[in-house]
């Protein structure tokens, strides 16, 4: 699963890597949705709740891309977040049919794009370490 594709294209790596990071916002949306209807949860909870599975998920996205891919490891957060948010909108004008960029859309694309960078910056990091022992 951590194996480096350093002859692979840095954005076929990150789809692979954000398709994982979507499938761990969706169970942890799941999980939110549960609490929501069989518990007491404010509106700025699920806010916050939803921010962090994102941010998370991209985060780990980014990592995984960066370990995958030798260097590079902040390209490879930034594609991966990018990647994450536009597969997050057409999917978002799928299911709602409304395609509207707000505050909230833009403050979702900077955290991606931010969680993605540190993502895949610690990614090479680790990386690095591992292949000095």
């Amino acid at each position: 699963m951590n194996r480096v594709e350093s002859g692979g294209s840095i954005i076929v790596i990150a789809l692979k890597t954000v398709i994982k990071a979507i499938a761990i916002t969706a169970i942890a949306l799941l999980a939110l949705a549960l609490f929501v209807t069989y518990g007491n949860v404010s509106e700025a909870a699920q806010s916050g709740c939803i921010i962090a599975a994102t941010v998370l998920s991209v985060f780990l996205a980014g990592l995984s891309a960066a370990r995958r891919r030798a260097g590079a490891g902040w390209l490879s957060g930034l594609i991966a977040g990018v990647i994450y948010v536009i597969i997050m909108l057409v999917a978002g004008f799928l299911v709602f049919g409304d395609f509207s960029v707000g505050a909230d859309t833009l403050k979702m694309f900077a955290l991606s794009i931010i969680s993605g960078i540190a993502g895949g910056i610690l990614g090479v990091n680790i990386k690095a370490k591992r292949k000095r022992k």
